[in-house]
């Protein structure tokens, strides 16, 4: 039997053209490994929903309500919950120069918020308020509202 080296040949020649080049393999490789990165990219940026920002639209004082000489004030404010529930609203008071006190949390569905003996008169308080959902991975707190200043006169 002769010894013939050229179905050998040919067949590693078919292996070799049917698998593609290392130029060709780089390229595609190169080419997923920057789509793989574009998609990580885009689902890391993918920012969650932010929640409502109430804004105070009104404000309202009345002397001698529920004490004589104190000043009581009822705030009112918009919220649009869009995709988020129901939840509350803390409402914070300022007086001139100090710095914010939390007055108490209402449900976001009240829109008001009654401050029983707000001041005895003369200066300006600056009501803020803030969305606050309670979920299982922990508080979702919104932006303060911007402040709503009102002016009490002296009784």
């Amino acid at each position: 039997m002769p010894n013939s080296t050229l179905p050998k040949i040919a067949m590693a020649k078919l292996l070799h053209l049917s698998r593609p080049s290392k130029r060709v393999g780089n390229a595609v490789r190169a080419w997923w490994a920057m789509r793989s990165q574009k998609r990580r990219r885009q689902r890391s940026t993918a920012t969650a929903p932010t929640p409502p920002v109430p804004v105070i639209t009104d404000a309202t004082m009345g002397w001698d309500a529920t004490e004589m000489a104190w000043a009581d004030v009822q705030i009112t404010w918009q919220i649009d919950h869009g995709s988020f529930p129901v939840a509350s609203v803390e409402v914070f008071v300022r007086h001139d120069e100090s710095s914010p006190e939390s007055l108490g949390t209402v449900p976001s569905s009240d829109l008001g918020f009654y401050h029983p003996r707000a001041s005895s008169g003369g200066e300006t308080l600056y009501y803020k308020v803030r969305y606050v959902f309670e979920d299982y991975g922990g508080p979702v707190i919104g932006a303060f509202s911007p402040e709503y200043p009102i002016f009490i006169d002296t009784y």
